[in-house]
């Protein structure tokens, strides 16, 4: 089973470099730094909440994690629940730092769930939030023909 979704309009799409797999949002340029991740499915690991928690400790390694939201339920439009937990983490890279916003989504499709991350500058979750919400809302699943 893979996964489609409706792309903001003025972002643009590309996948992951290889060998990683998936989907790479970008907003447009002139703004805020922002992105979202759209990763390949994985198999389904305990509760929703718990498979997340994981996916947040595991992708805030090797950063200084500042903060952490609660976790936010939703349901896609194809009525597949989700959850997001937001995050500040400070990171370093070629001896810069910076604050960034992470946010994790795990949506569950049964034996399967669908990982995404938005990474972007403080501020970025509210300037994007129509254009998160539509790729979050507009995620169905498709059935695999391969």
């Amino acid at each position: 089973m893979k996964f489609a979704f409706d792309v903001p309009p003025g972002w643009t799409e590309s996948p992951y470099p290889p060998p990683q797999r998936g989907i790479y949002l970008h907003a447009p340029p002139g703004g805020l730094r922002g992105a979202m991740l759209m990763m390949d499915a994985i198999n389904t690991h305990g509760t929703l909440g718990e498979q997340l928690a994981a996916a947040v400790r595991a992708g805030t390694n090797g950063t200084e994690l500042l903060g952490e939201g609660e976790p936010i339920p939703f349901t896609t439009h194809s009525q597949l629940a989700g959850l997001s937990v937001p995050t500040l983490v400070r990171v370093t890279h070629d001896g810069r730092t910076r604050d960034e916003i992470r946010v994790f989504t795990l949506v569950d499709a049964g034996p399967i769930r669908l990982p995404i991350v938005f990474l972007g500058d403080v501020g970025a979750p509210d300037a994007y939030e129509l254009e998160i919400g539509l790729v979050l809302y507009t995620i169905r699943p498709l059935e695999s023909h391969e």
